[in-house]
């Protein structure tokens, strides 16, 4: 029997699940979830990744790790952007040679490039009937869902601050997420985004006053709560509007059309693109000044070269504009509590600027 994994992204990790569950050939293959980003996760990918590099390698090779360990013998990786275009490279020799792990390893990029027939051609492994023609169906399908869900939890992330029932909100979420697993079809996207976007509308009590917090940084951090110690979360839990941009969506389908409008809006600071999301922390900072936000915290995993390539602009567009903005490193060593107490102090001080 195949069993086939991949490394877990936060809640995305469900609409991989909902591809796979369309092509591969469930009289010969499963599909094996990997667990949610944990400390052993962590620990795992740190006892067997190269010292200095990225907190985003230490986890995926973890989850990786531990899927092995649960019996997969298919692991799909996929990356692109910075460094993370060469992690399946290196993870897979190291899963291999050093780890000795005996598995077929599917890479969907090579660097930066998504090398689509080659692809195709792995993907028979899980299943030897696959016709390009059906991938393709199946691709579009998973395209429209990815959209939906961004967009719809984008949605209630931008609004949950004016939104009371807190309970009922929670349920939609949930509700939401049990789709992104369960959607089969096209038409039905269409007919959750309306219905969900009712539900929400209804929720929604707009008043003026509320605390306006962007996040900006590197992609992994953004997306995958745990890896950020569930900032956003705790701080769409105390009432604060918060701003987010990445998505998965925006990075598969949109980044490299927006690179252009980017620079031309941060052009007194940003000559040149900077690398990975580097240079959206620097345009969307701006964004968010010119929105009237209270504060941004840039978050980073530790050893993200294009992260801190904007840490000196973004110190810089702090001191022009009197905007106050945090900087967060996390990595295998942080403190929860030490976090805690600087996003309080941050928001403190955002707090008493405010009044």
């Amino acid at each position: 029997m195949i069993i086939v994994s991949y490394p877990n992204i936060g809640e995305y990790e469900r609409i991989v699940y909902n591809f796979l569950d369309k092509i591969i050939d469930k009289s010969k293959c499963k599909i094996l979830r990997p667990e949610k980003n944990n400390r052993k996760i962590l620990e795992l990918g740190e006892e067997n990744s190269p010292t200095n590099v990225c907190t985003p390698f230490k986890y995926t090779l973890g989850s990786m790790i531990n899927s092995l360990n649960k019996g997969a013998n298919v692991i799909i990786q996929i990356g692109g952007g910075c460094r993370f275009g060469y992690y399946a490279q290196i993870q897979e020799k190291i899963l291999k040679k050093d780890m000795g792990y005996d598995f077929d390893f599917i890479n969907l990029y090579n660097g930066n490039k998504l090398e689509f027939f080659k692809a195709v051609k792995k993907a028979k492994i899980l299943n030897s009937n696959l016709k390009v023609q059906s991938l393709l169906k199946e691709i579009y399908f998973i395209v429209k869902l990815l959209r939906f869900s961004d967009n719809i939890i984008t949605y209630i992330r931008d609004n949950e601050c004016y939104i009371d029932d807190k309970e009922h909100l929670k349920k939609i979420k949930n509700m939401i997420l049990d789709d992104m697993l369960k959607i089969k079809t096209v038409n039905e996207i269409s007919l959750k985004n309306i219905k969900y976007k009712k539900e929400i509308d209804k929720l929604i009590n707009k008043k003026d006053g509320k605390l306006k917090i962007g996040i900006v940084g590197e992609l992994y951090s953004l997306m995958d709560s745990f890896s950020s110690n569930f900032l956003e979360k705790d701080l769409l839990k105390k009432g604060y509007k918060v701003k987010r941009y990445t998505t998965a969506s925006y990075l598969l389908l949109d980044k490299n059309k927006m690179q252009k409008n980017l620079l031309n809006n941060s052009k007194l600071y940003l000559k040149y693109k900077i690398g990975a999301d580097g240079t959206e922390s620097v345009a969307h900072t701006l964004e968010l000044i010119n929105k009237g936000y209270d504060g941004v915290i840039h978050i980073k995993p530790f050893g993200c070269t294009p992260e801190i390539n904007a840490m000196p602009i973004l110190k810089k567009i702090s001191d022009d504009y009197s905007f106050p903005i945090m900087f967060y490193t996390f990595d295998t060593l942080n403190s929860d509590t030490g976090f805690q107490t600087r996003v309080e102090a941050f928001i403190d001080m955002l707090e008493m600027r405010k009044k």
